[in-house]
């Protein structure tokens, strides 16, 4: 099953932001949220983002290029839990060598056809794609940068395989028009393209968590919550790493946040204890550029906040 490609819309290219203030310390500042309309032209449907932001953002823009807008999550932190209730939950941080920029471009937009919201999405303006996203009632999905192989291959698979999709715009894609946490696996799974990456998914029904594994072509591995008798049988860690190998000790964000989460507990999930989780150090570090709790089974819970050194 491939994923639709829609045409994608030159306005997000012109969009302009004002320079957020810095707080003292860190601060989390709550992430702005804005609604987008579906049902309008493309080339209406940012104007009043357009219009609230004053800065030209074509320096982030030139980031993005230069780093590849797969290359984002290099130090990311995504968890995937299921309280007492049976209920799925989805923490991340979002990690980026150039956040000083990046941080005062990040939004979150409600995409809606009919007044009805479709998916969500946290995400920095003027960049197209999603890496963190939530569908009402189906799944949430976050991404996670995965090494594997050499630059030069993305280049390759991407002038090669014309069905090969950047890995922000399969999971554009797979928002917009797959309903369910089935379907969205089997799509993300199943759709080649041009950078390995984990996606991490969140479902509305018990034991649906899971971390998918991608190379650029089919999935290496699908570890769904229940198949981790180690440390917990109700909660997935993923940050860069392949989870059957150890992580790094220069980097091993995974046991931090797996010794967070067993301190907190199942019974006690909830937006501020998960966002405590992803606030630990080496989960949260300099490059944190936001953290997100959401959940697809109440929608209305997702919160996002703008982070910033200490």
């Amino acid at each position: 099953m491939k994923s639709v490609q829609p045409t994608i819309s030159l306005a997000l290219f012109g969009l302009a932001v004002g320079l957020a203030v810095k707080p003292i310390g860190d601060e989390p500042t709550p992430v702005p949220f804005y609604t987008v309309d579906l049902d309008q032209p493309e080339e209406k449907r940012w104007d009043h983002i357009i219009k609230e932001y004053a800065e030209d953002v074509k320096y982030v823009q030139k980031i993005m290029r230069f780093k590849g807008g797969s290359r984002f999550g290099r130090a990311c932190t995504s968890i995937v839990s299921e309280d007492v209730n049976g209920q799925i939950w989805h923490a991340r941080n979002m990690d980026y060598g150039f956040s000083d920029k990046v941080r005062n471009v990040t939004i979150g937009v409600h995409f809606q056809t009919g007044g009805l919201t479709m998916y969500s999405a946290i995400t920095f303006v003027g960049y197209v794609g999603v890496l963190t996203g939530q569908k009402p009632h189906g799944y949430t999905i976050t991404v996670d940068q995965r090494d594997q192989g050499n630059w030069w291959m993305n280049l390759l698979i991407g002038l090669l395989d014309h069905n090969a999709l950047p890995v922000s715009l399969l999971v554009r894609d797979t928002l917009a028009y797959f309903k369910d946490f089935e379907s969205a696996i089997e799509n993300l799974a199943q759709t080649d393209t041009v950078a390995p990456a984990y996606f991490i998914i969140g479902g509305v029904h018990q034991h649906q968590g899971v971390v998918v594994t991608k190379s650029r072509i089919g999935a290496d591995d699908f570890w769904y919550i229940g198949a981790e008798k180690n440390y917990s049988n109700w909660f997935l860690v993923e940050t860069n790493y392949d989870h059957w190998e150890p992580a790094p000790t220069s980097d091993d964000r995974r046991h931090a946040a797996i010794k967070a989460m067993m301190v907190m507990g199942r019974q006690q999930i909830s937006v501020q204890n998960l966002f405590n989780v992803i606030s630990t150090p080496l989960v949260k570090n300099k490059k944190t550029i936001y953290s997100v709790v959401m959940s697809a089974a109440q929608p209305s819970l997702m919160k996002a906040w703008v982070r910033y050194p200490e």
